[in-house]
């Protein structure tokens, strides 16, 4: 498996690829196929269908496009764009929070939920959301009726002898009747999808902090995948997979061979690290596309294999050309292209080959 840089794009902040097209904001403007329009967005999502387009823009004004008619229109309400599932979003006026079907926009529906809902789901006929509170609330996405709510609040996790609250930090998604909650300190809440019943609570990394390099603050870029089961993550030096209905977790992969950069070393050492450090992914069934480094920099992108545990291909870019602290920040992958995003705007798109 191999790919090549087929183009790169300068000025971008915001990218969704969508079939074998760009949505971009590029230098402060919406671009679709290239068309610009008379918007400066500051948030964007991509229904799950390509839809809608929901846009928020720098004024905190509030839009949607229909890609078929290609059309700007504004709306007055406040579009919550913190939704896992991308076909319905919720919308805030006069403090009434409501749900919109990318399907059906003239019919909202009025939810009746006990808190203010800051990411969530939809699944089957119920929408589950969460609160800044720790709350976990769910309503019937049809009729907007109150279902159920869970209070997660009160748990601690320690950095350096201090406690912590235990946010929740995202609603990972709904195997089975199992909806898998995670929160910080590397904790994970399975709670029953009918009644908000606690099913189970584990720290599937536990034994693992300050153990090469992993912390509790670390970023975990974790994936719930409803073939199998499983919650996987590419991040740091490992991979793993956590079987939701076991509770079985496994550490498949370590890439770490005691030659890391940042574990206790100093940048001017003579040895160059060797241990690759993962710092986002986008997951598939057979692949992991993934940027990550070496060093301090992130300026690797490449394609982990989920069969043999290798990585496939990788490539080093050298971003410093264009700015000393430039690194890799975002990536995507779709139509056997992958897209990064760094810190300078640049957008590179790797293509594969034939």
């Amino acid at each position: 498996m191999m790919f090549y840089i087929s183009k790169q794009l300068n000025q971008v902040s915001i990218f969704f690829p969508y079939f074998d097209n760009l949505i971009l904001v590029k230098n402060g403007k919406l671009l679709i196929n290239e068309e610009v329009f008379n918007c400066t967005p500051s948030l964007i999502l991509l229904s799950n269908h390509e839809v809608i387009l929901w846009i928020k823009d720098a004024k905190w004004e509030n839009y949607y496009i229909d890609l078929k008619s290609k059309k700007l229109n504004k709306v007055s309400y406040n579009l919550g764009l913190n939704s896992i599932t991308r076909d319905y979003i919720l919308t805030f006026e006069n403090g009434i929070q409501k749900i919109i079907s990318a399907n059906n926009l003239l019919e909202p529906v009025i939810l009746k939920a006990t808190v203010s809902l800051q990411s969530y789901l939809i699944f089957n006929d119920k929408l589950i959301g969460y609160s800044k509170t720790n709350f976990i609330c769910s309503t019937n996405r049809i009729t907007g009726e109150f279902e159920w709510e869970t209070n997660l609040s009160g748990r601690k996790y320690l950095i350096k002898n201090e406690e912590q609250e235990a946010y929740i930090i995202a609603i990972l998604g709904v195997y089975e009747s199992h909806l898998l909650v995670w929160l910080a300190g590397d904790r994970l809440i399975s709670i029953d999808t009918n009644n908000g019943t606690i099913l189970y609570e584990i720290l599937p990394f536990e034994g693992l902090v300050d153990v090469n390099g992993f912390q509790l603050w670390d970023f975990r870029d974790l994936f719930l995948e409803q073939e199998t089961g499983k919650i996987i993550m590419l991040n740091k030096l490992f991979y793993y997979e956590i079987d939701i209905l076991t509770q079985q977790v496994q550490q498949c992969k370590s890439f770490y061979t005691g030659n890391a950069y940042g574990l206790g070393r100093l940048p001017n050492m003579p040895e160059p690290p060797t241990d690759i450090t993962f710092k986002q992914a986008v997951y598939t069934n057979y692949f992991i596309y993934f940027i990550g480094g070496y060093t301090f920099a992130t300026n690797i992108v490449g394609v982990f294999n989920r069969k043999t545990y290798n990585i496939d291909w990788q490539e080093s870019i050298n971003l410093l050309e264009t700015d000393n602290f430039n690194n890799f920040k975002d990536i995507q992958y779709a139509n056997n292209k992958i897209y990064v995003l760094d810190t300078a705007g640049n957008l590179h798109v790797f293509e594969k080959e034939e």
